[in-house]
């Protein structure tokens, strides 16, 4: 197929007036169109939050909560007594505290025009946004720096060590004892840990690590592992892994943004947590406590989530709609003697 053309002025391919004939390419043929079969994207690699400090929902946005404090369990007391003497008596030891939730919401102005030109579910698309901003929000105040559980200060000071050079590192394989630095941090919780979170550079070094290896062949032998061990039961990522004899190991691969660099950078740094919660879920007889909790305001919408549309006539000639999506919540330690923080566990982090 040719295409005929009539030259205007004298060129290579001839003189003015003459006619000639091109070859057709595909893009004389051809206007380029957005094609619907193809939308990539990014997607948050997993956040833990949720799991790491539960959500529990409240009626109003401030409360006190009661707690029993370790005495009642851990405080000998003398039971002796004789035929005629007083009984000595015990008095329970309880407190409250407050919790004030605050909120956190954002929205996206979706003009009416770009709406109805758009190839592309655009209010879909900035509501995935929302909430995946509220996502890392609430991922960077539990695991980030200065975050719930990487504050030192929110911890009590027997559950929290931070490792020195000379070896104990454990980027250093060969004297690195990453069994013994857990062991030592659950030795030190009130109460048994149930998880362990650690990010995935941290993982990887902790299993490549000799001593860890040694302990997973004493335990395993030498077969390899199987389903009970990577990926298991009550394990909620492919990327999780128990080794018998310590709690569950949870990886926070979530990132962020370095504004300053430009990188993308784990959320929860070189630091490994520790977390205790009972198995029977949320404490309600005052015999069972855990690390952390979420006040959550239950809202409008019975959920602890709020979501709403509203037309938005003001803005440009057609106006447009604004989505809104939140929450209202308070993190806060209850037992702050159950669990642990290990910081600095690697020299190159």
């Amino acid at each position: 197929m040719y295409l005929t053309a009539q030259l205007i002025e004298d060129s290579p391919a001839g003189k003015a007036g003459q006619r000639v004939q091109f070859a057709l390419n595909p893009s004389d043929v051809h206007i380029a169109h957005e094609i619907d079969t193809f939308l990539a994207g990014f997607s948050p690699q997993g956040y833990r939050a949720d799991e790491a400090c539960p959500v529990t929902l409240v009626d109003k946005e401030t409360d006190r909560f009661r707690t029993f404090g370790s005495n009642n369990v851990f405080q000998q007391v003398e039971v002796r007594t004789s035929r005629q003497a007083s009984i000595r008596e015990v008095d329970i030891e309880t407190s409250t505290s407050l919790y004030l939730v605050e909120e956190r919401a954002l929205g996206a102005f979706v003009p009416r025009v770009t709406q109805d030109q758009a190839t592309f579910d655009v209010k879909m698309g900035h509501s995935t946004r929302i909430l995946e901003a509220l996502g890392l929000d609430r991922e960077i105040r539990i695991f980030g720096t200065g975050g719930l559980y990487t504050t030192t200060a929110n911890w009590n000071a027997n559950n929290v060590v931070a490792l020195t050079g000379g070896g104990a590192q454990w980027d250093d394989p060969e004297n690195a004892d990453p069994i013994l630095d857990i062991q030592e941090r659950i030795e030190a919780s009130a109460q048994p840990i149930t998880g362990t979170y650690l990010n995935p550079m941290v993982a990887h070094r902790f299993l490549a690590a000799d001593r860890v290896r040694s302990h997973m062949r004493q335990m395993l032998g030498d077969n390899a592992p199987n389903a009970d061990v990577i990926g298991a039961s009550g394990v909620q990522s492919a990327v999780d892994f128990v080794i018998p004899g310590l709690p569950p190991f949870h990886v926070v691969a979530g990132k962020v943004l370095n504004e300053t660099t430009g990188a993308l950078d784990y959320i929860l740094g070189d630091s490994v947590i520790g977390v205790s919660f009972p198995t029977n879920g949320q404490p309600t007889d005052g015999k069972s406590t855990m690390t952390a909790i979420t006040f959550r305001e239950r809202g409008l919408s019975g959920n602890g989530f709020t979501t709403r549309e509203f037309e938005v006539n003001s803005r440009g000639l057609q106006g447009g709609t604004m989505m809104v999506s939140g929450h209202a919540e308070d993190e806060q330690m209850i037992a702050n003697n159950c669990g642990f923080l290990l910081n600095d566990v690697l020299l190159d982090a």
